[in-house]
């Protein structure tokens, strides 16, 4: 016996993932940068997020700052990919710091 549609939970809806995202915020007058991370960064939202990444890394170099606070989850290929964007990146004179 199924349970009445109204008791049925739809469990593909309970379980979405925000897509992962970061954003370059550059200082006026050639301030630090600060690239702010958000959303999940899970195995999930790895091959999308590692092309985001890619574009970013290639203009850095300038230094700054990788802002976590609008991560909401993180496992160890959001993690991964995370640091090896600091590692392309922060190459350049000043590295980066990570705040969050």
């Amino acid at each position: 016996m199924q349970p009445a549609a109204e008791d049925r939970t739809d469990v593909t809806q309970s379980k979405r993932t925000t897509e992962a995202e970061v954003t370059l915020d550059e200082a006026a007058g050639g301030g630090p940068r600060v690239y702010r991370f958000s959303g999940e960064w899970r195995n999930v939202t790895a091959p999308d997020a590692a092309q985001k990444l890619e574009k970013l890394a290639k203009n850095g170099g300038a230094g700054g700052e990788v802002n976590l606070d609008g991560v909401t989850a993180m496992d160890t290929a959001g993690a991964w990919l995370i640091r090896r964007f600091m590692e392309k990146s922060g190459a350049g004179e000043g590295g980066l710091t990570l705040s969050g």
